[in-house]
């Protein structure tokens, strides 16, 4: 990947690794005991964790086999996650629990596990990573971020690779607060991808938009699974576009 501008030398990134999965909400629950085939972790680890947090460690863990490296490899990598709209719908459940009951009423666990920090500090906890994690945007436009983000981390960090985790619950429907989950049908998709300043891996190129032309649509999850298949082109409000190179 290479990020170019007006005013910068261009800077090549690349992608070693990603991976792409789908769950429905039914599945969750085994999911939390086997997150992913051939990967065992502490039944504490996604206990308690949102649904788009276990589907993405599933995901992480595909990328991680693809790549074929033991786990201490990626001690100091640093991870982003940019979750849609998580915990929406077990924090609709609890704030008005809260109003009606007081604190006692409300999990301590909700803080820890469905905020927008928890994804990335989950998949730190997986790695055993020590290097920088935090969540990023937490809405619809959460894929630019989370990209900006991470090619920033590469620039300034100066870290050997970040692993970047896009998620999000579809369809999206109304919250149903007596639920406390997404609701039945409801679809958890995850794309997670490894972005590095070196080679071997997949080369794509960040280029700036042309003057004069008008802001790129923006990016959704599809957009970029489809981009990482089969190339081609795609805009990134406020980016510029992503090239395969």
């Amino acid at each position: 990947m290479t990020l170019s501008s007006h005013t910068v030398q261009p800077l090549t990134f690349w992608v070693p690794t990603w991976a792409y999965r789908r769950a429905g909400i039914e599945e969750i629950a085994a999911l939390r005991k086997v997150p992913a085939p051939g990967h065992s972790f502490p039944v504490s680890l996604l206990k308690n964790a949102d649904e788009q947090t276990v589907v993405v460690l599933g995901a992480l863990m595909a990328a991680v086999d693809r790549l074929g490296l033991p786990l201490h490899r990626y001690r100091d990598w640093g991870v982003l996650a940019a979750p849609r709209f998580i915990g929406r719908d077990c924090i609709g459940q609890a704030i008005p629990e809260y109003t009606r009951e007081g604190p006692w009423s409300v999990s301590p666990h909700i803080i820890p596990h469905r905020s927008l920090h928890s994804t990335s500090g989950t998949l730190t906890l997986a790695l055993g990573s020590g290097g920088p994690n935090h969540g990023v945007g937490g809405g619809p436009e959460g894929e630019s971020e989370g990209l900006l983000c991470a090619l920033a981390l590469l620039v300034e960090r100066a870290v050997p690779g970040v692993w970047l985790a896009l998620s999000r619950i579809t369809p999206l429907q109304a919250c149903d607060c007596s639920l406390g989950r997404p609701p039945d049908g409801s679809q958890i998709e995850a794309l997670v991808l490894a972005l590095t300043r070196q080679a071997p891996g997949q080369a794509v190129r960040l280029a700036p938009a042309a003057s004069g032309v008008g802001e790129p649509r923006r990016c959704d999850l599809h957009s970029l699974h489809a981009f990482l298949q089969h190339g081609g082109e795609l805009p990134l409000a406020g980016l510029g576009f992503l090239q395969a190179a």
